[in-house]
């Protein structure tokens, strides 16, 4: 499955402003909520750094929804500390409803 990323404007100065990189983006459609299977087991994060809490494991072959771009929440980021690009899921456990999850680890 094609993966798409949508960075919104609003959020882009919030999320540099936490010393987090930007990764380029793809648009397809405004309101498209994709989804995407992991190719290997994978944990969930409050946020999109290597350091940040664990909130839930998911297994390899599950299906994880990622945020509407409607919603202005940014598809992926860059960690600059570890290099690492990390995609939003939804995530009921998260304290804003947004997970992170590595890129690496989608199909």
């Amino acid at each position: 499955m094609r993966k798409f990323r949508l960075l919104l404007m609003p959020l882009v100065v919030a999320v540099a402003a936490a010393g987090f990189t930007l990764v380029p983006n793809v648009a397809a459609h405004a309101d498209y909520c994709p989804f995407q299977s992991l190719k290997h087991d994978a944990v969930v994060r409050e946020n999109p750094d290597t350091n940040s809490k664990v909130l839930k494991h998911k297994k390899a072959g599950e299906i994880v929804t990622m945020p509407c771009w409607s919603r202005g929440i940014p598809i992926a980021v860059l960690d600059p500390e570890s290099g690492v690009t990390f995609d939003s899921v939804n995530c009921d456990c998260a304290s804003d409803g947004i997970g992170w999850i590595r890129g690496d680890a989608f199909n």
